[in-house]
């Protein structure tokens, strides 16, 4: 499926608890194979969940969908903790 093509399909559907939780981690700095580790899943699947949350809300890509979530008040800014180095 294409993007467009998700993204008519998903577009303004709620976001799960997971998809969330990875708009956090991505806030946070977090890449696609932490998050996946964090997680517990495979990173395609990550991968396929970020897809989700960006055609969710109509963004461009993942940095997009995580300032539509600022935005919207989906994800809290007082819970953006900077990565450990």
């Amino acid at each position: 499926m294409t993007p467009q093509g998700l993204r008519e399909l998903v577009e303004g559907d709620p976001l799960n608890d997971n998809e969330v939780e990875l708009l956090l981690r991505a806030a946070q700095g977090e890449s696609a194979k932490a998050t996946a580790e964090a997680m517990n899943y495979a990173d395609d699947t990550i991968k396929t969940m970020r897809k989700y949350a960006i055609a969710k809300l109509g963004a461009k890509n993942i940095t997009h969908a995580v300032g539509i979530a600022l935005a919207r008040g989906i994800i809290n800014p007082d819970h953006i903790e900077p990565l450990d180095d």
